[in-house]
């Protein structure tokens, strides 16, 4: 094996010289680097978190996260303060905290006498061993041949191999893709080959290589992992690239997958099997979620499971840039992350290339995964409508059938969040229907097993429609509550990205009441009128929802739990539900949004038909008029005879549909699963099978 380099693990000594000359010629790379210096004195009177304190907490992971944070911490500075300058007191502290972590008896939280089979690595196994493997590399010919012995051998035995031999060893391995096919197997796995990099050659030959392949062929295992039917759990990255368990979960273990890359081929030739098994185009599947806004230096997300709106996906996207996959979207993104600069970005500048969103669509929809986007242009406080009807599993919540609305730099109809995962709120509020914009029955939902059993049935989009100014979103939220209801189609009709019609469409096994739930940021207030209605109003935006079907919805605050504040507070975490009131076995709710009313005023009228029910929409800014029906005969009560209609003057087998009218006249008229719609007698849309399509009718 030829001579392992140092420092090479995240840079090399070239690159390090080159930016001690770019430090004196350059004043803006002078300043950035007396910024990341500029704290050196105080970390090095920093106390070392002492083993005693790492194991004090009895869960998963102990207080190892802080070890791992310190170690970060000082590798970020001290090891820059040496690297640059050659301060030896930051060399000196810097090497006493690998010697003083490596003496640790383990990198992992305390043993678990619950756990059936023990294990020996966990998350903080994997971000202590590469924060050892880094430190190790920048401090490499400063240490004496026993101290590199020693940090080297810990590194092995209390990172490496416990990570291998859990995830991927053969005669040890206690994890399947299947079990454990989240953002842990990504993270452990990853970290383990990426650790042994800068102290493989304190092993003998040829072992080191087998390790690190057998940790890369795990991750093509991983990546190319097709789900289970047995235990419920679905792939892991969908047809478009998505990872199905939020932004900061896609993030957090395809980042560190790709990172693992990026320091591979920095040891080993260019690794062709794995780049074949990456999904394309992840930036463009994650980046969907952002949302850019004038209030927050960095780029929200849309917050669904246990990810957040503030959600940091840097590391992911600068490892993207790193392994060659940056794009413009990339650029936009890194261009607006908050915070200062280290190291690593003083050596890589182009991780903070300026870029644009154009390369992103308006309208992104993944069935696979259940997720649906639209918005009206990338750009700081556009208006977003998103749906998610997918998997329940570990960090993606029972959210099926559920939607939101943001606008104006901030969410007005909400995703209810999450909290820490030992709260009790976490899985009987947080995770269940009832943090959620989802329907009920009789005020029940999906059953509370699924979040870690998995569901049988997802939820899915059984239909999706872009049109010239509408996007249409056919979310069929059944399965979930399957015990419930044999029939829960929620229909989503958004308009010209200010207008949103929802048509839910249920069939319960017994007589109940059924309960629209809905979270919103804001104070509300009940509208009286022809058409009762719901005003909410939030700080930066307001919407108006009309209650057309049935008529004598009952409109109600209801608490979801109740939570402490930080000063000790209780206080009620509340929603608005609209409830039937008789209870039924068919149920058909149609409820209208407007945002911004007063900017955008449209007339909304409730229209009835034989077998037939409607809304009727006039824009008094535009005068545009649309008539949207829902056909009571293809609500599923008729098997083997179609579901002919006479609506509105028009003959049609359509599910629901949607008639447009401009001062001209008709314009156009949206299907939704149909394969006929004419004027009685007269040929118009057909179609022998059933299918949703706009058709232009002759005037």
């Amino acid at each position: 094996m030829s001579p392992i380099p140092h420092p090479n693990f995240r840079f090399s000594a070239a690159e390090i010289d080159a930016l001690k000359k770019q430090i004196v010629t350059d004043p803006v790379t002078g300043e950035r680097y007396r910024k990341i210096i500029e704290k050196n004195d105080e970390i090095l009177r920093e106390d070392f978190i002492t083993e005693a304190f790492a194991d004090s907490v009895f869960d998963q992971h102990g207080k190892y996260g802080d070890v791992a944070r310190q170690l970060g911490r000082m590798n970020g500075t001290l090891g820059t303060a040496w690297l640059i300058g050659r301060d030896e007191k930051s060399a000196e502290k810097l090497k006493e905290l690998l010697l003083h972590v490596a003496g640790f008896k383990y990198w992992r939280g305390p043993d678990n006498p619950y756990q059936p089979v023990p294990r020996r690595s966990e998350l903080n196994t994997a971000s202590i061993s590469l924060a050892m493997a880094y430190g190790y590399d920048i401090l490499y010919d400063c240490l004496s041949a026993d101290e590199r012995a020693v940090i080297a051998k810990a590194i092995i035995q209390k990172g490496v191999m416990p990570l291998l031999e859990d995830w991927v060893l053969p005669a040890t391995r206690i994890h399947a893709v299947d079990s454990m096919g989240h953002n842990w197997w990504a993270v452990c796995v990853a970290a383990g080959g990426a650790a042994l990099l800068p102290v493989q050659d304190h092993l003998p030959g040829g072992e080191a290589e087998r390790l690190m392949d057998a940790a890369e062929e795990a991750l093509i295992q991983y990546l190319r992992y097709p789900g289970c039917t047995l235990f419920n759990k679905p792939r892991n990255y969908d047809d478009k690239g998505l990872f199905y368990e939020s932004v900061a979960y896609f993030s957090y273990g395809t980042g560190e997958l790709l990172q693992y890359l990026y320091l591979a081929e920095r040891y080993r030739p260019r690794r062709e099997a794995l780049r074949a098994a990456l999904p394309d185009r992840m930036d463009k599947a994650v980046l969907a979620f952002a949302y850019p806004s004038s209030g927050n230096p960095r780029v929200q997300f849309l917050n669904y499971g246990d990810s957040s709106t503030d959600c940091n996906i840097c590391g992911l996207m600068h490892n993207l840039v790193l392994c060659g996959y940056g794009t413009r979207a990339v650029g936009a993104y890194n261009e607006r992350l908050a915070g200062g600069w280290g190291l690593f970005d003083l050596l890589h500048p182009e991780l903070r290339a300026p870029g644009d969103w154009d390369e992103l669509e308006n309208v992104a929809f993944f069935p696979d995964s259940g997720y649906a986007v639209a918005r009206d242009g990338w750009y700081d406080d556009a208006t977003l409508f998103s749906v998610k009807s997918g998997f329940t599993w570990n960090h993606a919540h029972a959210d099926a059938g559920h939607f939101v609305l943001w606008d104006k730099g901030a969410p007005l109809v909400v995703d209810g969040g999450t909290c820490g995962y030992k709260s009790p709120l976490y899985r009987t509020y947080y995770c269940t229907d009832a943090g959620h914009n989802v329907l009920l029955i009789g005020g029940k939902g999906q059953n509370p097993e699924d979040q870690y059993r998995g569901n049988k049935f997802p939820g899915r989009l059984f239909d999706t429609f872009t049109g010239r100014d509408f996007v249409y979103v056919g979310a069929d939220a059944t399965g979930p509550v399957a015990h419930l209801c044999s029939r829960m189609y929620r229909n989503f009709i958004w308009i010209e990205n200010r207008i949103l019609v929802v048509v839910d469409d249920v069939r319960t096994h017994t007589e109940e009441t059924v309960q629209f739930l809905l979270h919103h940021d804001g104070k509300w207030a009940k509208t009286e009128g022809d058409v009762p209605a719901t005003d909410i109003t939030g700080e930066k935006s307001a919407a108006k929802i009309w209650h057309l079907f049935p008529a004598d919805i009952k409109v109600t605050e209801e608490t979801g739990c109740t939570v402490e504040t930080e000063d000790g507070e209780k206080q009620d975490v509340r929603h608005l539900q609209f409830s039937t009131v008789t209870p039924a076995r068919s149920h058909l709710l149609m409820h209208v949004f407007v945002l911004r009313p007063e900017e955008n005023p449209v007339l909304v009228e409730r229209l009835t038909d034989t077998d037939a029910l409607g809304v009727e929409l006039r824009e008094t800014n535009t005068g545009v008029r649309r008539r949207i029906w829902f056909n009571l005969q293809a609500d599923g009560r008729r098997m083997h005879l179609n579901s002919n209609n006479l609506i509105d003057g028009m003959e049609t087998d359509a599910y629901l549909f949607m008639r447009t009218f401009g001062k001209d006249g008709e314009k156009e008229v949206f299907l939704a699963t149909a394969s006929y719609y004419r004027k009685p007698g007269i040929a118009g849309f057909a179609d022998l099978t059933k299918r949703t399509a706009l058709y232009t009718p002759e005037n």
